[in-house]
């Protein structure tokens, strides 16, 4: 999906002695470095207009000057004046800076091919920023060859956030798996998480349940284009849009036009809310629908009303995605927790990995913590008013991201076909959200977020024959998990790249 400038997104550092020199050779761009100390100067004397001015043609024509003033003079607010800036790197087109500021520092990337103009910036705070953490963080990264050194270098900025807990990460590459550790499965303890410690991957467990469906489909159960309605008990007819059903793959694909909550939260439980902490809030919430099952669904649905002609807007919703859940179930006439287990166990011997909470398995999961910093508490919500809902390791992850880089597997292969695009850049098969990266590059990826404490990426490069998963104990910006991956995945190639010329 295309990225704003507005947004914070990618744009990092570096293995130093990588950056610094290409086949003996110091990186020279002085006519990025001199568009670079210009809007580093016009910046600190306010005049943002005259920044504008360093845009390309294209650019203009995407980016208002009204808004990127409104961009700019918000960021001068909140980082004070930039006191030094040094080039990092570039490579394809992007030419990365680092901002040293009053309140808060920068990575800034500024893309194009032509010398002193830009044809796109992209503004990041992944970096260290002043009052960081500087002490060592606990790690098993062994450092010992170059894939080591890349994930190191980023691990470090990102555990550099005194807000974050514990880092698992993993990578499959070339059918090898790596994983990765920082921090404390829980502050305080000296703990560092493992390979083998349980996470809450939020929406990435849409993809799992996307890979249900596309087995169904492979079984000869069910085709994408079914009327939802056929696996309903009673009559619906609010399920359409002027005749116009809601079909398997708009369930799937975000297209369905349904309510993206089953229920709407009574306004005095909202006020309860508002007084309570993260974690009472939780638990209090977690109690009041604890008891909302498939019947209280299919209830619920009978007031459902659709807003659009299925299978045209795109519209993220986690609710379709439950709403496929349920009709599941009703067509492998069993729960969504054994038909999972089934299928990861017999395809992918995936075993640690489940839908529900196992009391039993208390003491693999890592502490999770709110927003604020809160420790919170561990047990099952509903998957039918949460959406789906997953637990699992960073080894299971690798298994699982082997199964979609192989796509030998018909039901993972059918995930991966795009069913919905539209003009504003999104792309999906099932569930999986398919995309490129600024040099071109296929990606299918998904993120995620559990409020109760947890923030997860999972991105696959097929052509790459890589993919990584990030597993955090924070609820966090998963831009961030992002930035992460993204800077990783830069230095690995950086590596790649010095090794051919050297030979």
């Amino acid at each position: 999906m295309n990225k704003s400038p507005h947004q914070l997104i990618f744009a990092g550092i570096l293995i130093p002695a990588l950056v610094n020199f290409v086949n003996g050779q110091q990186i020279a761009d002085n006519g990025f470095k001199v568009v670079n100390d210009s809007l580093v100067a016009r910046f600190n004397r306010g005049d943002f207009h005259a920044m504008y001015i360093l845009e390309s043609k294209k650019l203009k024509s995407g980016d208002s000057e009204n808004g990127f003033v409104d961009y700019f003079s918000g960021l001068a607010r909140e980082i004070g004046k930039v006191t030094q800036s040094r080039r990092i790197t570039q490579g394809s087109g992007h030419h990365y800076f680092e901002w040293f500021c009053e309140k808060k520092n920068l990575r800034v990337d500024l893309v194009g091919s032509v010398p002193g103009v830009m044809d796109d910036y992209f503004v990041s705070d992944f970096v260290v920023q002043p009052g960081a953490r500087t002490l060592a963080v606990k790690s098993d990264n062994p450092l010992k060859n170059s894939l080591d050194s890349a994930v190191q270098s980023a691990a470090v900025i990102f555990m550099s956030d005194p807000m974050t807990t514990g880092l698992s990460l993993g990578i499959w590459r070339d059918g090898k798996s790596y994983c990765y550790n920082y921090g404390e499965i829980k502050k305080g303890s000296g703990i560092l998480p493992t390979a083998n410690n349980e996470y809450n991957i939020g929406s990435i467990a849409k993809t799992f349940v996307g890979t249900l469906l596309a087995q169904a489909v492979v079984e000869g159960r069910v085709t994408l284009d079914d009327d939802i309605r056929h696996y309903l008990p009673g009559k619906f007819s609010n399920l359409e849009y002027q005749g116009h059903p809601v079909r398997l793959v708009n369930l799937a694909n975000h297209t369905s036009g349904l309510p993206t909550s089953p229920v709407a939260i009574p306004p005095p439980i909202k006020d309860t809310l508002a007084k309570l902490s993260d974690s009472a809030g939780f638990v209090f919430l977690g109690r009041y629908y604890r008891s909302f099952n498939a019947d209280s669904m299919l209830k619920q649905m009978h007031l459902f009303t659709v807003d659009t002609i299925p299978g045209v807007k795109y519209k993220y919703n986690g609710n379709a995605v439950s709403v496929l859940i349920l009709i599941l179930e009703r067509i492998y006439h069993e729960s969504y927790e054994n038909i999972l287990q089934r299928f990861l166990k017999g395809h992918f011997h995936i075993s640690h990995t489940s839908s529900e909470f196992e009391a039993a398995n208390l003491n693999r999961f890592v502490q999770p913590y709110s927003g604020s910093g809160e420790a919170m508490p561990i047990f099952d919500l509903s998957q039918f008013i949460t959406a789906p809902s997953i637990n699992t390791t960073v080894n299971d992850m690798l298994k699982y991201i082997e199964a979609n880089i192989g796509d030998t597997d018909p039901a993972i292969k059918l995930t991966h076909k795009m069913t919905f695009a539209d003009s504003s850049g999104n792309k999906i098969g099932l569930c999986w959200m398919l995309g490129k990266e600024d040099d071109g590059t296929p990606k299918i990826f998904h993120g995620g977020q559990a409020r109760v404490g947890f923030t997860s990426l999972c991105v696959i490069y097929p052509g790459e024959r890589t993919g990584y998963v990030i597993l955090v104990n924070d609820v966090i910006d998963q831009s961030r998990l992002s930035d992460l991956q993204q800077e990783i995945r830069r230095n690995i190639l950086q590596v790649g790249k010095n090794d051919n010329g050297n030979n």
